[in-house]
């Protein structure tokens, strides 16, 4: 399930590509952020949790909720430039992007999406060592999928219901000397 995520994720980074302030300055690994501290704006997207519950035992299904973030960075070194309009900017961006296409982003890689949720935008400031101040902003969506439990089929399910064990006990007799096949209940 964690290919689908990682889909989802691929084809946002791909739509905010050269269609925002950030330019090909979009990422799915947020680690690499540091490394564009020269040419910031930059955005950044991840899955920061994915929790699951049991929806059904029969089959085996589970309701997924998979926040999906997005996270602006701009520099702050220049107080002359409005950080906050151009944060909004950004995100006003992002949210014209994505909240009219997430649902069908889930359903072209298969999930079925029962609920997408827009949660907000929190912005936030950070130095991190040895970079200049940043400003971001971060994007959350949470999304609500059903993701049912393949089923074993019958050669599956034999390999784990009957083993055959031989034991080799370092004695003088060639080959195993003790062999058992055995039957779960």
């Amino acid at each position: 399930m964690s290919l689908k995520r990682r889909s989802i994720r691929k084809a946002i980074v791909e739509l905010l590509k050269d269609n925002t302030a950030a330019k090909d300055r979009v990422t799915s690994n947020r680690s690499e952020i540091p490394q564009w501290e020269k040419s910031l704006p930059a955005i950044s997207v991840y899955t920061r949790a994915d929790p699951a519950r049991i929806w059904a035992e029969s089959p085996r299904t589970y309701i997924r909720s998979a926040r999906i973030v997005v996270e602006v960075w701009l520099d702050t070194t220049d107080e002359s430039i409005p950080v906050d309009d151009d944060l909004d900017e950004i995100c006003g961006q992002i949210e014209d992007l994505i909240n009219p296409r997430l649902t069908a982003f889930a359903h072209l890689f298969g999930l079925h999406v029962t609920e997408t949720t827009y949660e907000g935008v929190e912005v936030f400031a950070a130095t991190l060592e040895g970079m200049v101040p940043l400003s971001g902003a971060r994007l959350v969506w949470v999304m609500a999928y059903v993701q049912e439990i393949d089923e074993l089929d019958e050669a599956e399910v034999e390999a784990w219901l009957r083993t055959h064990v031989e034991w080799d006990m370092d004695t003088d007799v060639t080959g195993p000397e003790a062999t058992d096949d055995i039957d779960m209940p």
